[in-house]
């Protein structure tokens, strides 16, 4: 719209009825987004299956702090390198401290999945909103979480902490603090996760030089 000085201004009106072209696209298409789901597992979860999962992953979780007391070093100087006898679940094995600390990193990580899963079933079972289709979620969050706990170890122990460091100098506290969180905390650790790689391969890219036209 023209004003008399011959100076141009937005038409309040053109921008009212773009935004509302706008708005109605939107409503259309979360209207057929949710048209198109599926109706697996959108019943509520009951009394029986609730009582059953939550039980189960108690039972995890005790396990898993069991073991992790079981496989815990007693002192950096009475570990050795070579390897040391654990009973675990009575199971005996023989590990080298590298070994050792894989797995308390992945029942850490797993235990912070557990506690997630336990955190969320009750939140939403208080809510009387737990439906059937987050079940498999909650189900594979402790597998999910440990495995993320050990990329993310692999990724301390090859970038943030010195290569020349033996494994007498690590503390298993820290390790499976860092374990814990990330399996409690897996979204975020994910997000943190891909931005690291976004950065690693962003730098590479940018140093990589052009290629040099064909002949």
């Amino acid at each position: 719209m023209r004003c008399p000085g011959g100076e141009y201004m937005a038409d309040p009106d053109a921008d009212q009825t773009s935004q509302s072209a706008k708005d109605a696209t939107k409503a259309a298409h979360d209207k057929r987004w949710v048209e198109s789901r599926s109706d697996i597992g959108k019943n509520a979860v009951g009394t029986v299956p609730i009582i059953i999962i939550s039980i189960l992953l108690l039972v995890l979780s005790v396990a898993v702090v069991v073991a992790l007391v079981q496989l815990w070093p007693l002192s950096s100087s009475s570990t050795s390198v070579h390897g040391t006898h654990y009973v675990v679940m009575w199971i005996h094995v023989n590990l080298e401290l590298e070994s050792n600390y894989f797995l308390i990193v992945v029942l850490a990580g797993a235990l912070g999945g557990a506690i997630h899963s336990l955190r969320s079933i009750a939140f939403f079972v208080g809510e009387r909103k737990l439906q059937w289709s987050w079940i498999l979620y909650y189900a594979c969050l402790p597998i999910v979480a440990s495995l993320m706990a050990m990329i993310f170890y692999l990724v301390l122990r090859g970038g943030l902490i010195s290569s020349q460091a033996s494994s007498q100098a690590l503390s298993p506290y820290g390790m499976a603090a860092i374990a814990g969180l990330v399996g409690l905390f897996s979204d975020q650790a994910a997000s943190m996760l891909k931005k690291i790689f976004s950065n690693l391969f962003t730098s590479a890219n940018s140093d990589t030089p052009d290629s040099a036209p064909l002949n």
